[in-house]
């Protein structure tokens, strides 16, 4: 710690160099800091010199040769994976470090959701489809157990999940039902949620690979809104070209937001996936303000500040109908789809893909409009819902 100091003793007491996306949050940082910004990944150790603290996102590549000798003393990275950050050097080198894990865990959930309605916004019975079938969660932690509370909630009777680390720190009154990775694949959804490792005893580099990949059901729907290092992209472009031009069931859907070189990514597989969007999964207002007020606590924290507290934005509600057409509030197809328009997002992801030298992350990103998370929205007496369906959005995170 660097000593206690109050805002009346000095109005800015340290430096912070910041990715441009916090450039919204900067009143947040102000009373207690000179604050200054640059684009993410041009981040670079000639711009770290007289910084106190560093703010990242998973753009930027926070390693020994970004630190050494730049005199920082905290970085924070506004996201839950952390494989982009070298916490051994921060270590060594005597720098605190903070991420946002579990900011942007509803977010992703939310993602979820949408991309599994995506898929089927033609079906009739679309809610029984949903509940009806099996699903296989990667990786338990923050998003993972999230949606798993979801699943179950909306009346999902079978819900698998592979998480060896978690499983290992089972408690007994957790109602989560650990399965082998094979189970897991068995599923009719299977949705990846686990971090990148490249080691230690579970590593999950390439965890789904050639073997696993080809040993999933056709008309099985695999999401991964993790990272991309998870998935061996090479046999999965294999599999679904091998597969193209079947119907549905008779083929592997696959939903990517994750891939293996971001901000680039393969165009055959951007094209080949049924839904492709650059890493917006936890892309959300109230995800950003979450990972914003986390790290805000964290700066205030190691470096003493007396800072007033911050009263959250994120349990602001608003009613359906106040936001979506008249036409879009029967059914919870049609509502869900309007709020989260993922078709018309992979379009855009796929036609930059094949127009252009890549797919476009920041270029679309910073082109999305403001989301925000199902559970800021409440289910108003405008919305006509049979009640098994105003349940089923209750039990997704809609409120009542």
């Amino acid at each position: 710690m660097l000593g206690y100091r109050s805002l009346d003793d000095l109005k800015k007491q340290i430096t912070i160099l910041a990715d441009s996306d916090f450039k919204f949050f900067a009143n947040l940082f102000t009373p207690f800091a000179d604050i200054e910004f640059i684009e993410g990944r041009s981040i670079d150790k000639k711009y770290l010199s007289g910084f106190d603290a560093l703010l990242v996102r998973s753009v930027t590549k926070v390693n020994k040769e970004l630190i050494c000798g730049s005199g920082l003393k905290f970085v924070g990275t506004a996201t839950s994976g952390v494989e982009h950050i070298d916490q051994e050097a921060l270590a060594k080198a005597g720098i605190s470090f903070s991420s946002a894990k579990g900011a942007n865990a509803d977010s992703v959930c939310d993602y979820v959701i949408a991309a599994l309605v995506a898929l089927d916004s033609n079906c009739q019975n679309f809610t029984d489809r949903f509940l009806n079938r099996s699903y296989g969660i990667i990786g338990a932690g923050e998003v993972g157990h999230r949606l798993i509370t979801r699943l179950m909630q909306c009346g999902v009777r079978d819900v698998l999940v592979y998480d060896p680390p978690l499983r290992e720190e089972h408690d007994s009154e957790n109602r989560l039902i650990f399965s082998t990775l094979d189970e897991v694949l068995s599923c009719n959804v299977v949705s990846v949620h686990a971090p990148l490792e490249t080691s230690g005893s579970y590593p999950t580099t390439e965890l789904l690979g050639a073997h696993e990949i080809n040993g999933l059901q056709t008309g099985t729907i695999l999401v991964n809104a993790s990272r991309g290092g998870i998935l061996d992209e090479v046999a999965l472009l294999t599999r679904l070209k091998s597969e193209a031009g079947f119907e549905r069931n008779g083929r592997l859907s696959c939903v990517l937001d994750v891939w293996d070189s971001e901000p680039l990514a393969r165009k055959s597989l951007v094209e080949a996936v049924d839904i492709a969007t650059p890493h917006i999964a936890g892309y959300s207002a109230q995800a950003k303000q979450n990972a914003i007020e986390i790290l805000r606590g964290k700066l205030i924290e190691t470096f003493d500040i007396e800072a007033k507290l911050l009263s959250s934005e994120s349990s602001r509600s608003t009613a359906l109908s106040e936001v979506l057409p008249r036409e879009s509030l029967n059914d919870p197809v049609s509502l869900i789809s309007a709020l989260y328009p993922l078709k018309e997002l992979s379009e855009q992801m796929k036609y930059g893909s094949m127009h252009s030298k890549g797919p476009g992350f920041d270029a679309q990103r910073s082109k999305l409009r403001e989301r925000n998370e199902f559970q800021t929205y409440v289910i108003d007496q405008f919305v006509k819902l049979a009640e098994a369906d105003r349940q089923f959005l209750k039990g997704l995170g809609f409120r009542d």
